[in-house]
Protein backbone atom coordinates (compact mmCIF):
# COMPACT_ATOMS: atom_id res chain seq x y z
CA UNK A 1 0.00 0.00 0.00
CA UNK A 2 1.03 3.04 -0.59
CA UNK A 3 2.83 5.44 2.22
CA UNK A 4 0.16 8.43 1.58
CA UNK A 5 -3.23 6.26 2.52
CA UNK A 6 -3.71 5.80 6.58
CA UNK A 7 -6.35 2.90 7.43
CA UNK A 8 -8.14 2.40 10.56
CA UNK A 9 -11.64 0.71 11.20
CA UNK A 10 -14.40 1.73 12.08
CA UNK A 11 -18.19 0.67 12.90
CA UNK A 12 -21.11 -0.15 10.50
CA UNK A 13 -24.08 0.28 10.83
CA UNK A 14 -25.14 -3.43 11.11
CA UNK A 15 -22.53 -3.43 14.06
CA UNK A 16 -19.66 -4.85 12.54
CA UNK A 17 -16.13 -3.18 11.65
CA UNK A 18 -14.81 -2.06 8.25
CA UNK A 19 -11.11 -0.71 7.19
CA UNK A 20 -11.41 2.67 5.82
CA UNK A 21 -8.50 4.34 4.13
CA UNK A 22 -8.01 7.97 4.00
CA UNK A 23 -5.34 9.27 1.44
CA UNK A 24 -3.34 12.10 2.25
CA UNK A 25 -2.94 15.69 0.58
CA UNK A 26 0.67 15.58 1.14
CA UNK A 27 1.45 15.38 -2.67
CA UNK A 28 -1.50 17.74 -3.74
CA UNK A 29 -0.08 21.12 -5.16
CA UNK A 30 -2.42 23.92 -3.27
CA UNK A 31 -2.03 27.67 -4.25
CA UNK A 32 -2.64 31.01 -2.04
CA UNK A 33 -6.35 30.90 -0.41
CA UNK A 34 -8.60 33.83 -0.07
CA UNK A 35 -10.71 32.33 2.64
CA UNK A 36 -6.94 31.87 4.55
CA UNK A 37 -6.61 35.35 4.26
CA UNK A 38 -9.48 36.27 5.84
CA UNK A 39 -8.47 34.48 8.58
CA UNK A 40 -5.03 35.84 8.65
CA UNK A 41 -7.26 39.09 8.90
CA UNK A 42 -8.88 38.39 11.25
CA UNK A 43 -6.15 37.08 13.68
CA UNK A 44 -4.28 40.35 12.84
CA UNK A 45 -7.67 42.59 13.85
CA UNK A 46 -7.58 40.23 17.02
CA UNK A 47 -3.99 41.10 18.10
CA UNK A 48 -4.43 44.26 17.08
CA UNK A 49 -7.52 44.77 19.88
CA UNK A 50 -5.05 43.67 22.66
CA UNK A 51 -2.19 46.00 21.46
CA UNK A 52 -0.07 43.41 19.90
CA UNK A 53 0.75 45.61 16.60
CA UNK A 54 3.97 43.86 15.75
CA UNK A 55 2.14 40.63 15.28
CA UNK A 56 -0.76 42.54 13.74
CA UNK A 57 0.80 44.17 10.69
CA UNK A 58 3.07 41.07 10.01
CA UNK A 59 -0.30 39.00 10.03
CA UNK A 60 -2.12 41.65 7.38
CA UNK A 61 0.81 41.78 5.12
CA UNK A 62 0.73 37.60 4.85
CA UNK A 63 -3.01 38.45 3.99
CA UNK A 64 -2.17 41.36 1.25
CA UNK A 65 0.57 38.96 -0.20
CA UNK A 66 -1.54 35.73 -0.41
CA UNK A 67 -4.57 37.60 -1.81
CA UNK A 68 -2.24 39.35 -4.15
CA UNK A 69 -0.88 36.08 -4.91
CA UNK A 70 -4.14 34.58 -5.84
CA UNK A 71 -5.45 37.12 -7.82
CA UNK A 72 -2.04 37.03 -10.20
CA UNK A 73 -2.09 33.30 -10.60
CA UNK A 74 -6.32 33.07 -11.37
CA UNK A 75 -5.41 36.45 -13.61
CA UNK A 76 -2.87 34.47 -15.27
CA UNK A 77 -4.70 30.96 -15.64
CA UNK A 78 -7.48 33.07 -17.51
CA UNK A 79 -5.27 34.84 -19.50
CA UNK A 80 -2.99 31.85 -21.06
CA UNK A 81 -6.82 30.29 -21.33
CA UNK A 82 -8.11 32.92 -23.71
CA UNK A 83 -4.32 33.30 -25.59
CA UNK A 84 -4.98 29.29 -26.50
CA UNK A 85 -8.51 29.69 -27.14
CA UNK A 86 -7.59 32.46 -29.90
CA UNK A 87 -4.52 30.33 -30.96
CA UNK A 88 -7.09 27.44 -31.57
CA UNK A 89 -9.49 29.84 -33.63
CA UNK A 90 -6.81 31.48 -35.71
CA UNK A 91 -5.42 27.85 -36.57
CA UNK A 92 -8.81 26.95 -38.12
CA UNK A 93 -9.41 30.17 -39.79
CA UNK A 94 -5.69 29.58 -41.79
CA UNK A 95 -6.94 25.92 -42.43
CA UNK A 96 -10.33 26.62 -43.84
CA UNK A 97 -8.71 29.31 -45.87
CA UNK A 98 -6.08 26.87 -47.38
CA UNK A 99 -8.48 24.13 -47.88
CA UNK A 100 -10.70 26.69 -49.49
CA UNK A 101 -7.28 27.36 -51.97
CA UNK A 102 -6.86 23.89 -52.68
CA UNK A 103 -10.19 23.62 -54.38
CA UNK A 104 -9.65 26.79 -56.44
Amino acid sequence: MPHDVRTHTRRTASGGTTTVRHHTRKGKPRGPNPGHARKLGRRAVSHGKRGRKGVAAALVTFAIAEVALWAAFNITGIICGLAGALLIGIASVLVTRSQERGRR
